[in-house]
């Protein structure tokens, strides 16, 4: 198998940052280009009728900063680097979707590691990546 494009979804927990150290590191050892993904909601900017297209460009802008800062915390030297942002509400299908549409060979992924009552509630992004995604995936918890 080659390894020529590595996707990194973030939520900017510490989940998701250590996922993006072991997606830097194993781009290098691939040689491989890392996207790092985020699916941020829109919401509906001050005045904006329910359902309407004005929505807050300012969530875009924060989460575009978001990003940025994170991907600069991280040594890239080596890694050619790729960041994506879009709207969502599903963060688990738009995950899917676009590493499933820029043809990512593996998905390095954060996981919380919730088990139980707390799992049932919440759900998990990352196991629902893992069951559907069209390529292998890499799952990391912080200790």
């Amino acid at each position: 198998m080659t390894i020529k494009r590595i996707f990194v979804p973030t939520d900017f927990s510490a989940y998701s940052e250590r996922a993006l150290e072991l997606g830097l590191e194993m781009a290098r050892a691939f040689g491989a280009r890392l996207q790092v993904f985020h699916c941020y909601q829109e919401v509906a900017g001050a005045g904006a009728p329910v359902g309407s297209a004005g929505l807050d460009e300012s969530v875009r802008e924060t989460a575009e900063k978001e990003l940025k800062a994170l991907v600069d915390r991280y040594d890239s030297d080596g890694v050619e680097l790729e960041l994506d942002l879009i709207p969502g509400i599903f963060p688990g299908a738009a995950v899917l979707e676009a590493a499933q549409k820029t043809t990512a060979d593996l998905i390095v992924i954060g996981t919380h590691g919730r088990t139980g009552l707390k799992h049932a509630l919440l759900g998990s992004v990352a196991e629902e990546v893992v069951r559907e995604a069209h390529c292998p995936v890499v799952t990391v918890r912080v200790k």
